[in-house]
C-alpha cells in the first residue's frame, strides 16, 4: 500500500511540474525543474523509522562522547513530549516536539474516508500534523473525529 501512494505522489509531482513549466507560472523554474525520484520520496516516507531501524540492527558499541549535550541519553534519543493533565471537568492533552528550527515548516493534514464501511470503524476522519511530502505523521498523536483526546501511536 506505501507503495502505491509513493506511485501516486509520484505521479502527482511529475504531472504537477509539467502544468507548470507548460503554463510558465510564476517561480516555477526554482522548483519544476528539481528531480526528485522514486528513491528520494521512500527514502523521505521512511525517515521516521530509519534511526529507530539502525540502531536496533547496529552491533557497534557507542563510545562515551565528551561533547555530549546532554548527560541524560534518553534525552536525546527522543524527540517529543506530551502532558495528560485531568480537571475536575475535563482532560488536558498537550504535545511539543523537540526539533531544529530546519523542521518548522509543519502542516496539518486531515483526511477523510468515506468509502471505508466497516462495524469496527468508528471514525472515517483523522488529522494530524506532518511535512511536506510525508504521508504521515513523525508525531505520536493523531486527532480522530468524534473521540475526546488525541489516540496516542507509541
Amino acid at each position: 500500500m506505501q507503495l502505491a501512494r509513493l506511485d501516486g505522489m509520484m505521479e502527482g509531482l511529475v504531472r504537477r511540474q509539467q502544468h507548470a513549466i507548460r503554463d510558465k507560472e510564476v517561480g516555477y523554474e526554482s522548483w519544476a525543474y528539481m528531480p526528485v525520484t522514486f528513491l528520494v520520496l521512500y527514502e523521505l516516507n521512511s525517515n521516521s523509522e530509519i534511526g529507530e531501524i539502525e540502531s536496533a540492527v547496529t552491533t557497534e558499541v557507542q563510545k562515551e562522547d565528551p561533547l555530549r549535550i546532554s548527560r541524560y541519553p534518553m534525552a536525546e534519543e527522543t524527540k517529543c513530549s506530551a502532558l495528560i493533565k485531568l480537571t475536575h471537568d475535563d482532560l488536558i492533552v498537550s504535545h511539543n516536539t523537540w526539533t531544529t528550527y530546519t523542521e518548522m515548516l509543519r502542516v496539518y493534514k486531515s483526511f477523510s474516508f468515506p468509502h471505508v464501511q466497516h462495524s469496527s470503524i468508528r471514525s472515517r476522519q483523522l488529522s494530524m500534523s506532518s511535512y511536506p511530502g510525508y504521508f504521515s505523521s513523525t508525531d505520536d498523536w493523531l486527532i480522530v473525529r468524534g473521540w475526546r483526546v488525541p489516540s496516542i501511536l507509541a
